[in-house]
């Protein structure tokens, strides 16, 4: 017997869940009212909530990003950058 353990962590929480698709519920109900085509709830639902997830990762990581870019003098040039991020992605990955 197998037995499969979801490991799926969200940085949502189900009140920030629930209020994503009140909203969404309660922009369907203009929509209707003005005679414009429905949103599709499931498809919007998980987006905005994927968008709120991505936000507040990238939160938690900014200032780790910060962190380990501080130590670079990074050139004004867009160029400079570039060559400076592809030359340390090279060393690090080998």
């Amino acid at each position: 017997m197998t037995l499969i353990v979801s490991t799926t962590i969200t940085l949502t929480t189900s009140n920030q869940r629930q209020q994503v698709y009140e909203r969404l519920l309660h922009r369907n109900h203009i929509r209707f009212q003005m005679g414009m085509r429905p949103i599709d709830i499931t498809k919007m639902h998980h987006r905005k909530v994927q968008a709120i997830e991505i936000a507040e990762y990238e939160g938690l990581l900014e200032p780790y990003l910060i962190d380990a870019f501080a130590d670079i003098a990074w050139p004004d040039s867009l160029t400079g950058r570039i060559l400076i991020a592809v030359r340390l992605y090279k060393k690090k990955c080998g």
